[in-house]
């Protein structure tokens, strides 16, 4: 029996193998990606056990298990519409978790400004200029951010990206096939969701019923080695890798 929708029928298996393509291309990191989000399920899960939080104002543990699902779910959905050959789209979604995770990671060193932040006395330009000022976060997607800015609005990069050209006859492909565009976007949902775990690692520290779970998966995910290789940030330095061991693999202070 035929179809109702033959031509949505044909886009949907170019994009599934799309999506064989790249998954083979960036299978490692992938694996990476995946394992921080199951790791990431197993810490907001916590055996089913709420996590306690004191009713005081400004609570970082509060603001940072918000944060943490809302990351989940944008890498995600991010995640796989790159992988099924829309990248550009995926581009707009990882600048909004570029912006949510930098300004976590500004807040929960500064939780005397969490109320404002959620009252919207405290604008998030604001927050994010702070942070870059600052610089002392944990920031390793910074080369994307210009990147995200450009494709994050109605602008020619964004529009012209996909057409192609012969002569005077123009085409524009739903599905991107560009690997180095595919694999710049992963590497930024995947930086942002490896942040965005550090964080809610350091904040619910000691908090949670399956630190020790966590503790052994903690040994892969932030082992210097993988976080280069699979991160793609090869120049990541040497002090910011040895104070997430400290911080996370050997017990150390925030």
């Amino acid at each position: 029996m035929c179809s109702e929708y033959p031509l949505l029928d044909k886009q949907v298996d170019l994009e599934d193998s799309t999506q064989t393509l790249y998954e083979e291309l960036l299978k490692d990191s992938l694996h990476y990606f995946r394992f921080i989000q199951e790791t990431l399920l197993i810490a907001l899960d916590n055996s089913g056990k709420p996590v306690e939080v004191a009713t005081d104002k400004n609570n970082p543990k509060v603001y940072a298990m918000i944060s943490a699902t809302r990351v989940f779910s944008v890498a995600k959905t991010s995640m796989d519409q790159t992988l099924r050959g829309y990248p550009v789209v995926a581009l707009a979604m990882s600048r909004f978790l570029s912006e949510l995770v930098q300004s976590c990671q500004y807040l929960v060193r500064h939780p005397g400004l969490i109320d404002g932040y959620f009252s919207d006395q405290l604008k998030l330009d604001r927050i994010l200029k702070m942070a870059r000022e600052e610089g002392n976060g944990p920031e390793v997607f910074g080369q994307f951010w210009g990147l995200q800015s450009r494709y994050s609005h109605a602008s020619p990069d964004f529009l012209s990206l996909g057409l192609q050209f012969d002569e005077n006859r123009m085409s524009s492909s739903l599905v991107i096939f560009n690997p180095e565009l595919v694999r710049d976007v992963a590497y930024a949902i995947l930086g942002a969701l490896f942040i965005q775990y550090l964080i809610y690692r350091l904040v619910t520290k000691g908090d949670l019923e399956v630190e020790e779970e966590l503790s052994e998966r903690d040994e892969f995910i932030f082992d210097p080695e993988n976080v280069r290789t699979f991160l793609g940030f090869s120049d990541l330095s040497d002090d910011f890798l040895e104070d997430v061991d400290s911080w996370i693999v050997q017990g150390g202070e925030t």
